[in-house]
């Protein structure tokens, strides 16, 4: 079984990655998001200790731009 992160499970794209991913059954989803909300696991990279998502096979940045910037932002 692979364990496996979203950051931005709780947006558009991670919501439709974490049903499909979750639909096929020899995944462990740990479901990430920046907002409190039941059955999320509440993660800032920013902020947040990596250390508290453990072992992962597979991390998928579904969040887009997680900081925006001068540099890097949405238009």
């Amino acid at each position: 079984m692979k364990r496996v992160g979203i950051i931005g499970a709780s947006g558009q794209i991670g919501t439709l990655l974490s049903k499909g991913l979750a639909a096929q059954g020899n995944v462990e989803l740990l479901q990430l998001s920046r907002k409190k909300k039941e059955g999320f696991l509440c993660f800032d990279p920013f902020e947040d200790s990596w250390e508290t998502l453990g072992t992962l096979d597979v991390l998928i940045n579904a969040a887009g731009i997680i900081q925006e910037s001068k540099d890097a932002d949405f238009y």
